[in-house]
């Protein structure tokens, strides 16, 4: 479903020619994923991955790949950039942004423990220290002009259940701005499939194209949907005290924070929601279909959740 893109091997072959990493062995198209195509790349030097961005904004490329350059150099466990010969972070192909990064090791997980929250708090609060002197900013790209442009045009073409969805989901989408919480350099997308593993250690920290500038409660928020659940969905108190006393050892909440937490919960699950309802039509344009792990109905499951909240507010 990630490869939106074909690519022959003729025209891989002549890309990695702005490239100092080897020749082509072979390539393979990687499926995860709805934003980008990506094909994991094997040359005569080492393994790397090519992503092709399918919704450019050209404004914030140079925030995320030198977002990515930074904390790579700071020992944050991101994907390390290949510079074109000419010293370039990226080049284009189809007229759309193409950048190439080394293959990091290990694998997502499908259902994290206590232990593997516990890592993943710590990463989270070192990546927001270690950005702090980052001398770019970026607007969140789903921020509130996202949010109103994408409703009218879904309004449309959505169905009277998803309609009225999205009608009580608005005031949350359109909260953020109003919130006076500290503020810094967010991964955006802090979800099971971009978190990587080697022998239960956190190995990687991957798609960084949701990164940008906003406040840093939300990184934590985002990462408790995905990670503090069990198997039958409901959250587990544990994992979520877990994670955020984790992320509080490296970078202490505020008491502001841990007040908007509640909220902040709401917010991220409205903002997702919204996003896999765009990508949900998006994709069927194509005849494709999400997988139910990315479907709005899991989100919009979880704000309903009075059991899931009371588990949330705990810290």
């Amino acid at each position: 479903m990630a490869v939106y893109t074909t690519l022959a091997e003729w025209q891989i072959q002549l890309l990695l020619q702005e490239y100092d990493i080897g020749d082509l062995v072979s390539f393979e198209g990687i499926q995860q994923g709805i934003s980008n195509t990506n094909y994991i790349l094997e040359t005569t030097q080492s393994r790397f991955v090519l992503t092709l961005i399918e919704q450019p904004s050209s404004a914030s490329l140079p925030f995320v790949f030198n977002l990515m350059k930074d904390l790579s150099a700071k020992g944050i466990p991101c994907p390390e950039i290949m510079e074109t010969a000419s010293g370039r972070l990226w080049s284009s192909l189809y007229g759309k942004p193409m950048v190439i990064t080394r293959a990091m090791l290990g694998e997502s997980l499908v259902m994290p423990t206590r232990s593997h929250c516990v890592q993943l708090g710590e990463l989270l609060g070192s990546l927001h220290l270690a950005a702090r002197d980052f001398p770019l900013s970026r607007n969140n790209p789903l921020g509130r002009p996202w949010a109103k442009t994408t409703a009218a045009n879904l309004l449309p073409v959505i169905t009277q259940p998803e309609r009225k969805t999205l009608e009580a989901f608005m005031p949350l989408l359109l909260k953020a701005s109003d919130m006076n919480l500290p503020t810094g350099v967010i991964h955006g997308d802090v979800f099971r499939d971009n978190i990587f593993f080697e022998q239960g250690v956190i190995s990687a920290v991957l798609d960084f194209y949701f990164a940008c500038t906003d406040m840093l409660i939300l990184d934590l928020a985002m990462s408790v949907l995905d990670w503090c659940q069990s198997p039958d969905g409901k959250f587990e108190t544990s994992k979520v005290t877990a994670l955020m006393r984790a992320y509080h050892k490296v970078r202490p909440l505020t008491l502001a924070e841990i007040a908007a937490w509640p909220l902040m919960i709401q917010m991220v699950i409205a903002r997702f929601w919204l996003l896999r309802l765009q990508c949900k039509y998006t994709l069927q344009q194509t005849n494709q279909t999400l997988p139910f792990s990315r479907a709005p109905e899991r989100m919009q499951a979880m704000l309903a959740s009075t059991e899931a909240f009371s588990a949330l507010k705990y810290f």
